[in-house]
């Protein structure tokens, strides 16, 4: 089996020109999480989005901001960029692709312009798929997913959809380029993210733009949220059977070894405490358990016979092991419902099998999360994003997380967020133009100087 490649992580970015105005160098924390801030009009936006487009290879969406330069320094110390020759007279500018490793002569190429033409080839690719039917004038909907993608998304994905053709539609970059950006992992959070669109039925097509539907973030999180418990749960009840299964063979054979009685006390308190946050948080309930199961007195086992104790020995590592399975979730659960507890005034967010998210008011009647404030589902969303949709050392792009949020919400973002990240091991570049939102972590600030480049 081939050796999977270790996860590669930014160091630094820098773009000259941005804009023809300005220059800017960000170099990551050590501490994960990098704030950038400067006055309107310097490029935070664009900063962020041309990471993101170049992390994904979109150079399509590159192309469109006016810049001179644009470079990433990775941590393995490749530095790769895109470089803009400005054209004589009446000509196109050009675009060149470079990747420099320390062990090798720097590798460039030419972007094609014809790249650039992005409804063409969209439409190109679209016309040679099994997948795609476009809906609108520059829109295509997945028909696997039904996802509405735009001409850049149907590029970007053309390796999926379109095998036998999708290296004429793809921009050639240096050799390994396209493998160390498969070894980064990025993920953006703009500005607009309370509203995603909604795919149409397989039998939709192409009927003008109304027929686009929209649904809330909070409503798409909730169904998501209930999916992973099913999921979770299942893996669990699996997990179960099996040990349940082997149960008698392990305790006859003794197959996991002696146990003392003050380690079996504390492998019981373990469990049950475990046992209790769960069911508190929401994630088991009483028909999860065995028939029988209640709180156990821990002085109880005190006056085990050995042969009582290999049972109770076996018991307690098998519930152990079950109860991992939901570890990693309920961690996130945890962290969840913790934040929003502190900060949602008169209600009650628990979490539901069967809605994902369950939110009462004072009196426990419900709430619909459609019914939440603009700052509460901001809070909700932004927190769910970064705990349910982020792998391990994810570059994490936040654009404005301070929107709709009160001050008080602002000024507590940094501490949720640290939380966050020692959980789930990210890091994160966001910008912002509030200074509640760095509180007292002004070492964590990089200033985007408004001084424009001579």
């Amino acid at each position: 089996m081939a050796e999977i490649e270790p996860t590669v992580r930014i160091k630094s970015i820098k773009v000259l020109g941005l804009f023809g105005l300005y220059d800017h160098h960000v170099t990551l924390k050590e501490e994960r999480i990098t704030v950038i801030h400067g006055p309107n009009g310097v490029g935070k936006t664009a900063f962020l989005k041309l990471t993101n487009a170049f992390l994904k290879g979109r150079y399509v969406e590159i192309v469109r901001v006016p810049f001179r330069s644009f470079e990433i320094l990775f941590d393995e110390g490749s530095v790769a960029g895109i470089y803009v020759e400005e054209p004589e007279a009446g000509g196109q500018r050009k675009f060149k692709i470079t990747l420099e490793r320390s062990s090798q002569a720097a590798d460039s190429v030419e972007l094609d312009n014809e790249i650039l033409n992005v409804q063409r080839i969209a439409e190109q690719i679209s016309a040679d798929s099994a997948y795609l039917t476009q809906v609108g004038p520059s829109q295509w909907v997945d028909r696997r997913t039904d996802e509405v993608l735009s001409a850049e998304d149907v590029i970007a994905r053309s390796g999926e959809v379109s095998p036998k053709d999708a290296k004429k539609f793809l921009a050639k970059e240096p050799k390994g380029l396209r493998e160390l950006r498969s070894r980064v992992s990025v993920h953006l959070i703009e500005t607009q993210r309370l509203i995603r669109f909604a795919g149409p039925s397989n039998e939709w097509r192409y009927r003008g733009m109304s027929d686009r539907s929209s649904t809330t973030t909070v409503q798409e999180y909730a169904k998501d949220l209930k999916r992973q418990l099913e999921t979770t749960l299942a893996n669990y009840a699996k997990i179960s059977q099996k040990l349940d299964q082997s149960f008698p063979q392990r305790l006859l054979t003794g197959s996991n070894g002696p146990v003392s009685i003050e380690r079996l006390k504390d492998e019981m308190q373990e469990v049950e405490a475990t046992r209790n946050k769960l069911k508190k948080i929401g994630i088991l309930d009483r028909g999860d358990l065995a028939p029988d199961a209640y709180p156990l007195e821990i002085s109880q086992l005190d006056s085990l016979e050995p042969t009582q104790l290999s049972v109770m020995a076996v018991y307690a590592r098998d519930t152990k092991e079950k109860l991992q399975v939901l570890e990693e979730l309920s961690g996130r659960i945890e962290i969840l419902l913790g934040v929003l507890s502190r900060k949602f005034i008169n209600k009650n967010v628990t979490i539901s099998r069967e809605t994902g998210l369950a939110i009462t008011g004072p009196n426990g009647k419900p709430i619909p999360v459609t019914a939440l404030s603009s700052g509460e589902q901001h809070e909700l969303v932004l927190l769910y994003d970064l705990l349910f949709k982020v792998k391990q050392n994810t570059l994490v792009l936040i654009d404005e997380p301070e929107l709709s949020l009160h001050i008080s919400w602002q000024t507590g973002f940094m501490g949720d967020l640290l939380e966050i990240i020692r959980l789930a091991q990210f890091d994160v570049l966001m910008a912002t133009h509030s200074p509640y939102i760095v509180g007292e972590r002004s070492d964590l600030l990089v200033v985007l100087s408004p001084d424009i480049d001579k």
